[in-house]
């Protein structure tokens, strides 16, 4: 197993558990997919959600349960999801390989709670583990919520991604590349 898992109390004082997800996850973590793409225009999933069966969701856990240098992460509250994230390298070619990707949501009801730097910290021991010393990730440049969690966790802006998201009211969104240093 490449985490243990965590319960996490949060400052509502509600506890949030922290583990790996599995294949028998899936229809649970579609049907939270689909809710946070309504909650939300930050993400690269809307309201139609992934539009995956379980099967797919069930293939892709799978092989990400398998590697050893990725890993995706459930929030529970009892018992239901509150938040997904995921962990991996970046490429495995030789000169890239110290370089990892973070992707996280969290459920609007639970923003500001301490759940998102709870969460990202857990990725970062992960990442330091599997040898991963730079994480990037990208946000939305009008997200001020994301990227003041984001500075506050270490990461600092590293350059724009221009017209990065296209909405369906054909306008555009820039995103920010921001990057954390784990290792001086």
């Amino acid at each position: 197993m490449k985490f243990e898992k965590r319960t996490i109390d949060l400052k509502n004082g509600v506890t949030m558990t922290l583990e790996e997800a599995k294949p028998e996850d899936a229809a649970e973590l579609i049907r939270y997919i689909d809710q946070v793409g309504k909650e939300t225009d930050n993400l690269l999933v809307d309201e139609n959600g992934l539009g995956l069966t379980v099967e797919q969701e069930q293939s892709f856990l799978r092989a990400t349960c398998a590697r050893e240098d990725v890993i995706m992460l459930i929030g529970r509250i009892n018992g239901t999801v509150m938040s997904t994230s995921q962990m991996g390298r970046k490429s495995n070619r030789p000169r890239a390989r110290h370089m990892g990707v973070l992707a996280i949501t969290v459920a609007k009801d639970y923003w500001g709670l301490g759940a998102g730097t709870a969460i990202i910290n857990a990725l970062f021991d992960f990442a330091k583990n599997a040898g991963i010393e730079i994480v990037e990730l990208d946000v939305r440049a009008d997200n001020e919520r994301a990227i003041g969690l984001y500075k506050k966790t270490g990461f600092e802006i590293a350059g724009t991604h221009r017209r990065a998201m296209k909405m369906k009211d054909g306008t555009y969104h820039d995103n920010y590349l921001m990057q954390a240093f784990l290792q001086p």
